[in-house]
């Protein structure tokens, strides 16, 4: 996570340092503790899903994350869907069908 921390605060100094002066202490306050408190949950979820269902079937809906990815670029971002994106959602729901259903 610190690792993370310094990499992504060099990448914005590298970018615009600029802004990052405009930035008030209560914002770093704020984005730190959501980073926090989102990667101590989104582990315990991870470790409550592989205990249980398995880590053979939980490992595949983990590798789902393209698809909520796509779906959320689409939502906010405006991203274009092309054949190869209809191609890759259909292949990850068939997968996750496959999984869950035990065929």
């Amino acid at each position: 996570m610190l690792s993370s921390l310094l990499f992504v605060g060099l990448l914005a100094l590298t970018i615009d340092y600029k802004s990052l002066s405009t930035v008030t202490p209560s914002v770093f306050l704020w984005f730190g503790l959501i980073g926090i408190v989102t990667y101590v949950i989104g582990r315990q979820f991870n470790y409550a899903s592989i205990q249980r269902i398995g880590a053979v079937r939980a490992s595949p809906l983990f590798a789902s994350a393209p698809l909520f990815a796509l779906i959320l670029a689409v939502a906010f971002l405006g991203e274009s869907i092309n054949a190869q994106i209809v191609i890759g959602t259909i292949t990850i729901i068939i997968g996750l069908y496959l999984v869950t259903t035990g065929q």
